[in-house]
């Protein structure tokens, strides 16, 4: 036998309204120390090109197979950010450009797409 849905224990904006009710604490508090997030990404990189380093090669594109974009998501007074449609929208025009640059990397190192 199904049990039936308490509706009034179900919400469509629980969310929202656990922010509205105080149910979430917001962060007053934001860290945000470019330095020491550049020094970490400076060690990280270090630490992964030593073999590469150590056999007096550069690593190839293909060791990381990795896009990063320039775009960053629009967070402007012209842009709802409560619309999931335009941030999905800005998401996948990011992720579209990023497989684009990836493929033409993929075809400047001769690599093959195609599964025998």
């Amino acid at each position: 036998m199904e049990e039936e849905l308490n509706m009034e224990s179900v919400s469509m904006n629980s969310d929202e309204e656990a922010h509205l009710n105080g149910l979430v604490q917001k962060n007053t508090r934001a860290i945000k120390n470019v330095e020491s997030m550049k020094l970490a990404l400076e060690k990280m990189n270090e630490e992964l090109l030593k073999p590469f380093k150590k056999l007096g090669k550069k690593m190839s594109w293909s060791e990381r197979l990795m896009v990063v974009s320039d775009t960053g998501i629009d967070v402007s007074e012209k842009v709802d950010v409560n619309n999931d449609v335009q941030r999905e929208v800005q998401f996948y025009n990011i992720a579209l450009g990023n497989v684009r640059v990836g493929l033409e990397k993929v075809a400047a190192e001769g690599l093959k797409l195609d599964r025998p």
